[in-house]
């Protein structure tokens, strides 16, 4: 089934079971394959994320669905990406998600606490924003660029 087409699930309730499928898709493996998380976003979704980007400029601003794939992609290629879910909010049009993230880079531990809010469009997500300490995912960028000098 293509996620989106059950006719059962509408509103509230099918917003709810997204939250979860989102959540599920985002437990990305090392090298692991990120379509099957981008299959729950329209084709013409955007990513919005809520860093500024004068201070953050790789990690703020919107990105097109391709354009997040890439860097999606990329992140996954030298880490896993786990992501657990702690808190819901669903409306008939809007999913807010709570999540922290636990993951390892060289020897360091991140684990950073974020916030989805997602508009939802004919059962699948239409525009993402992502609120998250930056401070954190800075050192992140910090600890990634450690690994490609070695």
């Amino acid at each position: 089934m293509v996620w989106g087409t059950d006719s059962k699930r509408t509103g509230v309730e099918h917003n709810r079971t997204l939250a979860y499928e989102v959540c599920k898709r985002w437990n990305i493996p090392k090298g692991g394959d990120v379509k099957p998380l981008l299959e729950l976003f329209h084709d013409d979704a955007t990513f919005t994320n809520m860093a500024r980007s004068d201070i953050s400029p790789e990690l703020g601003g919107t990105r097109t669905k391709e354009q997040f794939e890439e860097f999606l992609g990329a992140a996954v290629q030298n880490r896993a990406i786990n992501l657990q879910l702690r808190g819901i909010t669903a409306q008939e049009d809007r999913l807010a998600l709570e999540c922290t993230s636990d993951m390892h880079v060289n020897d360091h531990h991140y684990n950073n606490t974020y916030h989805y809010l997602f508009e939802i469009r004919d059962g699948k997500i239409a525009h993402a924003r992502f609120y998250l300490d930056t401070f954190l995912t800075k050192k992140l960028f910090e600890w990634v660029a450690e690994t490609s000098e070695e």
